[in-house]
């Protein structure tokens, strides 16, 4: 048997990059979609002081997965990312804040279902660096060779609130030194890329000459630096937003054109932050309430005994009056279903697969022994939001 793997180009916001197209959606990111917030929220007694979470609206979101395939292939494996509830987002009825300890767990509201169960399987994974989650849907076809197309339908279906977070800096007074002896330090510094490069470079010539300047303006404190971070990159002097869907780039590349989207504006501040050794990573999203422009991505990073803060330097560069520096809309954001890049997936085939990013779906699949006619799978995802 020969082990074949794809993973589709996903839309705008920054993703896995593609060797093939399935079909995707490829729309144009649209920051300029913004619906009007519905609720405003009491803050829950367990939130910390510094942060603000307002102008919950929730949404119910169908996800589907069409799968077609014919002869010739034995095997196949389709992978969903699965959300879950954190600082910007409730999963269900409950707040984040009820648990504080949703990693690794999927809400009891979110429905996945198959249609048909014939000869599928259904298991929910964890990636080990990210603590992102995922539904892995396994066929295992006991007759590959017959010529009757075979169609599955995977859903994921679930109630969602998103949140404006508001990071309240007055609040952060004192600038801690950074444990270096955790798993959240490890995994979210240095270098991160494959055979051929590098998405996340803070080693790079470009990078480290800016970052030097950067933090010698900034005089050490890990905040200042950032928020200089962030000002840089979302400078036009220095970037044009570009290119939506193109998917995760390599750092050569993007610090030689210059232009880029939401997901590669993203890599050079994590890559800037990770050049001084401040934890940050990117935040990839679904925008239930945006058809035009359902992907988005963004960043975030790890300040010492305060936590995550989230920095959109996309639309900082679209609307200078704005400020998205410890702050993201409900308007704007969407659900968050993994972070990082270049994740670790188990598809259940030919071991761990490596993937540059997961916002929408991959697959694998695997040809029959002795198999001489081929026909790929073919895969349609689409999704669709509700306001509640």
């Amino acid at each position: 048997m020969v082990g074949l793997n794809r993973t589709p180009m996903y839309g705008s916001g920054g993703s896995a990059l593609s060797s093939q197209s399935t079909g995707n959606p490829q729309p144009t990111a649209s920051p300029q979609a913004t619906p009007t917030p519905q609720v405003t929220s009491t803050p829950h007694p367990n939130q910390p002081a510094w942060l603000t979470r307002t102008d919950g609206t929730k949404y119910h979101v169908t996800e589907n997965l069409n799968l077609t395939y014919g002869t010739g292939i034995s095997k196949v494996s389709c992978i969903l990312p699965l959300p879950q509830s954190s600082q910007y987002q409730d999963l269900g009825p409950a707040s984040y804040y009820d648990s504080l300890n949703s990693a690794g767990n999927l809400d009891s509201s979110v429905k996945i279902t198959v249609s048909p169960t014939t000869n599928c399987s259904q298991e929910i994974l964890e990636i080990s660096k990210t603590k992102d989650i995922y539904s892995r849907f396994l066929i295992q076809d006991p007759n590959p060779l017959s010529t009757v197309t075979r169609n599955y339908v995977f859903t994921l279906e679930y109630d969602i609130t998103l949140y404006t977070v508001k990071i309240d800096f007055n609040k952060i007074t004192t600038i801690y030194s950074y444990n270096q002896n955790t798993e959240l330090y490890t995994n979210n510094t240095g270098k991160d890329g494959d055979q051929k490069g590098y998405h996340l470079d803070p080693s790079h010539q470009t990078i480290q000459s800016t970052s030097n300047i950067l933090w010698s303006q900034a005089q050490g404190n890990y905040l200042q630096y950032a928020r200089l971070c962030y000002d840089w990159v979302s400078s036009t002097e220095n970037f044009t937003y570009g290119n939506p869907g193109i998917g995760f780039r390599y750092m050569d590349d993007i610090m030689t054109s210059r232009v880029c989207d939401c997901g590669n504006l993203s890599s050079v501040f994590i890559s800037l932050l990770r050049a001084q050794g401040i934890p940050s990573h990117h935040l990839v999203l679904i925008r239930p309430h945006d058809q035009s422009g359902p992907y988005h991505a963004y960043a975030e990073f790890y300040l010492e005994n305060y936590g995550w803060l989230p920095v959109d330097v996309t639309y900082k560069l679209g609307n200078h009056t704005g400020d998205y520096f410890g702050k993201v809309e409900a308007s704007h954001t969407g659900a968050i279903v993994s972070s990082g890049v270049n994740l670790d997936i188990d598809t259940g085939l030919n071991g761990i697969q490596t993937i540059r990013g997961l916002q929408t779906y991959t697959y694998s699949y695997i040809y029959a022994s002795g198999s001489s006619a081929h026909q790929n799978p073919v895969l349609d995802f689409s999704f669709s939001g509700t306001k509640i």
